[in-house]
C-alpha cells in the first residue's frame, strides 16, 4: 500500500506525512523556504513548532477525507522533502504529483526516483488515469525528468510562480495511464531485444 514506508534505494526513503514531522519541518522551513513556498504561506513562515504541527494536523486530516497521500522525503533519515498526490479528484479519477525538494537534492537522479515510483503507485495501485503535475518553466532538470518518463507540456500560467522577488511562468503537464503503460511495454520490448542480442554474442 501506498500509506507504508517505501523504500527507494539503500538511502532514500518515502514516509507517510505524520504530525511528528513538524519540528523537522519547522526547521527545513527556515533554513530552506523554497521547499515549501507553494504549500506553505507566508503566514507559517517564522511560526513556532507548535504552530507548524497545529499546521499538519489540519493537512492530515484533510488528506485522509480527500484520499490525498503525502509522504516525506528522507536522505540517511533526514527530512529533505514533502511529496505525493494532491488534488485528487475521484470522481474524474485523476490526481497531481506534488514535490516540494530540499534545494540540495534537486537532481536528475532524486527527481527520477521519486516520480518513478509514485507513478507507479498512482496508476498501477491507485488506478488512476490521468496524473497532472506543475513546474517551474525554467526549472529544466526538473522539466527534463518529467518528458523521460513520458509528460506532455498542456499549457502555461504566465507569471504565476514568485520565487526570490521574482515572478516565472508555470507549465501544466500531464501523463495519462494507457501512456504509461506504453511506455513500460516499449521497454519491456526493448530489454528483451537487448537480451536476446546480448546471447548471440556470447
Amino acid at each position: 500500500m501506498a500509506e507504508v514506508e517505501i523504500k527507494l534505494n539503500y538511502e532514500l526513503v518515502l514516509k507517510p506525512l505524520n504530525v511528528e514531522d513538524a519540528e523537522e519541518i519547522a526547521e527545513l522551513i527556515k533554513s530552506d523556504k523554497s521547499l515549501l513556498a507553494e504549500w506553505i504561506n507566508d503566514d507559517l513562515y517564522g511560526k513556532t513548532i507548535e504552530f507548524t504541527r497545529e499546521f499538519l494536523i489540519q493537512e492530515i486530516k484533510c488528506c485522509e477525507i480527500r484520499k490525498i497521500f503525502l509522504f516525506t522525503l528522507r536522505e540517511n533519515n533526514s527530512l529533505v522533502g514533502i511529496t505525493g498526490f494532491y488534488n485528487t479528484d475521484r470522481f474524474n479519477n485523476k490526481t497531481e504529483i506534488v514535490l516540494w525538494f530540499s534545494d540540495k537534492i534537486r537532481t536528475v537522479q532524486f527527481y527520477s526516483e521519486v516520480i518513478k515510483e509514485l507513478l507507479a503507485i498512482g496508476f498501477n495501485e491507485k488506478k488512476f488515469n490521468r496524473i497532472t503535475i506543475k513546474a517551474p518553466a525554467n526549472d529544466y532538470t526538473f522539466l527534463s525528468v518529467l518528458r523521460k518518463f513520458g509528460f506532455i507540456i498542456e499549457g502555461t500560467e504566465r507569471l504565476g510562480h514568485y520565487m526570490f522577488n521574482k515572478y516565472s511562468d508555470i507549465v501544466f503537464l500531464g501523463l495519462l495511464n494507457k501512456e504509461y503503460r506504453e511506455q513500460i511495454e516499449f521497454f519491456h520490448r526493448a530489454e528483451k531485444l537487448f537480451q536476446r542480442d546480448k546471447s548471440k554474442k556470447k
